[in-house]
């Protein structure tokens, strides 16, 4: 390849959302191992009634199912579909996880391509699949101080570790299906410009960063649990 740069535009349903650019002087070269993490713990346990995903450092331009394989323990399974997200950045493996049983992933080498012809190498990912039991589920309650404006919810686990965010503009029920026993905490971002993210200031443009609000109340997930939440989020104060 010779050029100095170039601009990756990724869209969902033909809208923005992210934009890579990559630089280079014409003496260098692109080219290196395709890398991939999977949505595997730390444990080597998947959660239960979950898709294996699996995520490329760059965007994955083929992929070959003849050089990817699925054991169940010792044995083959070929009942697996195997398909790119919207974006070319994941990989999503489905199929009916069974307990109490090994499960062995290989990517043969070649198996995949990203979008500058980069393969992967020969990989390996063994895991199994964790117990229903060890999860709960969490039903938040939320009633937001003014409607059809934007307030961004998100979800941490240890008041460090982002497990989601939703957008809200209305009164709304949130459901978290299968969540790990835990403890977990709340924050609320004010999106004064309705974008999505939250926003630091700019000191030329005179602006504030976004407010943010932290709910007090530590929710704990037991396991095998059905937790509910109900809370009103205040009325954004008003910055000085």
């Amino acid at each position: 390849m010779d050029f100095d740069s170039l601009q990756i535009s990724l869209s969902d349903n033909n809208k923005p959302i992210d934009t890579l650019v990559l630089r280079k002087n014409r003496k260098e070269t692109f080219k290196k191992d395709v890398s991939l993490t999977f949505n595997i713990g730390s444990d080597g346990k998947l959660k239960p009634s979950t898709d294996l995903l699996i995520k490329a450092n760059l965007p994955i331009e083929s992929f070959n199912p003849a050089l990817i394989s699925l054991k169940e323990d010792s044995a083959i399974v070929n009942n697996f579909t195997l398909v790119k997200d919207t974006m070319a950045r994941r990989l999503i493996l489905k199929y009916r996880w069974k307990q109490n049983v090994s499960y062995t992933l290989t990517f043969e080498e070649n198996a995949l391509t990203n979008i500058f012809g980069d393969k992967n190498k020969k990989g390996i990912r063994t895991f199994t699949i964790d117990k229903p039991e060890n999860y709960s589920i969490l039903t938040l309650k939320v009633t937001v101080p003014e409607l059809n404006k934007s307030y961004i919810l998100e979800l941490y686990k240890d008041e460090v570790n982002l497990q989601r965010s939703d957008v809200l503009t209305k009164n709304s029920t949130l459901v978290y299906n299968n969540y790990i026993t835990g403890k977990y905490t709340i924050k609320v971002i004010y999106d004064t410009n309705k974008n999505g993210r939250w926003d630091s200031g700019n000191i030329r443009q005179k602006r504030q960063p976004e407010n943010v609000w932290i709910y007090e109340k530590e929710l704990t997930l037991r396991p095998n649990w059905d937790a509910e939440e109900a809370f009103a989020i205040p009325k954004e104060a008003a910055t000085p």
